[in-house]
């Protein structure tokens, strides 16, 4: 299926370097040249855009404003926009994470650098997208459990099982954040993909074929994330680890400026600014409550 990028920005310089960059990736590209446009097209299309290139100084309303107007519309506040722009300081860069960007990328930018970053935001939001949908066509098979342990060894298994956790709590769409945690487990701490690494293998595209051949050699085929969930008066206790060496997992808790141009490290902040969560020890455990339902 072909993945439709829009392209938000009033130089016509940009529209033909991004039609020239990604032409052969798969992409169908549609140009606006204001936020006013751009949304209006939005309003029509946006079940069939899979991300936004947004320019930050334009016509009218600008990029920013624009963004945080999607980010409050439910139809589009789940697709990933990626700012690209001369907005260069310190300061014009957090409000635009703040804001909701995907990423911040400044001009003049790396063409590769950027297909990376906007491969990568499709991949994470039609993985959001898939959750979401099976979430809808489920059911609670979590209503009446106690107590249950699960062995998780991919991605795969982390998403089902965090549809199972989400689809039994009082907020199933925040609660999906705890697939963050749970894929931490198997990448990080059972497959030993360390914060560089990871960043070299998405700049290369390479993450997803990496994790597929770690899972096959003996170093680590054997290697299980444990999930342990108990249930509470009013909530389910979720205790998740794995066999990995642990991490200093303080760095990841808030959203850190340091890191605001690398190409992942937001997934621990955002599933804290959701969910109740706590490490523990070494960092190979955490602990999450998700609340239930109340009847």
């Amino acid at each position: 299926m072909t993945e439709n990028l829009l392209i938000v920005d009033d130089d016509p310089m940009i529209h033909r370097m991004l039609d020239f960059a990604f032409r052969n990736d798969g992409f169908s590209l549609t140009s606006k040249r204001n936020g006013a446009d751009a949304k209006e097209w939005l309003a029509q299309n946006h079940s069939r855009t899979s991300a936004l290139v947004l320019d930050w100084e334009m016509p009218g309303i600008t990029g920013l404003e624009l963004l945080r107007q999607l980010k409050k519309d439910e139809r589009f506040k789940d697709i990933p926009v990626v700012m690209l722009t001369s907005h260069a300081e310190k300061s014009e860069i957090q409000q635009g994470i703040e804001a909701g960007a995907y990423y911040y990328i400044t001009k003049p930018f790396n063409k590769e650098f950027l297909k990376s970053i906007v491969h990568r935001a499709v991949h994470d939001f039609m993985q959001l997208k898939g959750l979401k949908k099976q979430l809808s066509e489920s059911q609670n098979p979590f209503a009446n459990m106690q107590r249950g342990t699960f062995k998780l060894q991919t991605l795969e298994e982390s998403q089902k099982l965090s549809l199972l956790i989400a689809n039994a709590s009082e907020t199933p769409e925040r609660a999906l954040l705890i697939c963050e945690l749970l894929n931490n487990a198997v990448e990080h701490g059972n497959l030993g993909i360390g914060y560089e690494e990871k960043t070299k293998l998405i700049e290369e595209n390479n993450l997803m074929a990496e994790i597929q051949l770690r899972l096959l050699l003996p170093g680590y085929k054997n290697k299980f994330a444990r999930v342990e969930v108990s249930r509470e008066s009013k909530s389910f206790k979720v205790l998740v680890e794995d066999e990995g060496a642990g991490f200093d997992y303080t760095k990841f808790l808030d959203f850190d400026a340091a890191r605001i141009f690398d190409n992942h490290g937001r997934g621990i902040a955002m599933a804290k600014s959701m969910l109740d969560i706590h490490y523990l020890e070494k960092g190979n455990k955490v602990e999450v409550i998700i609340p239930l339902p109340s009847n």
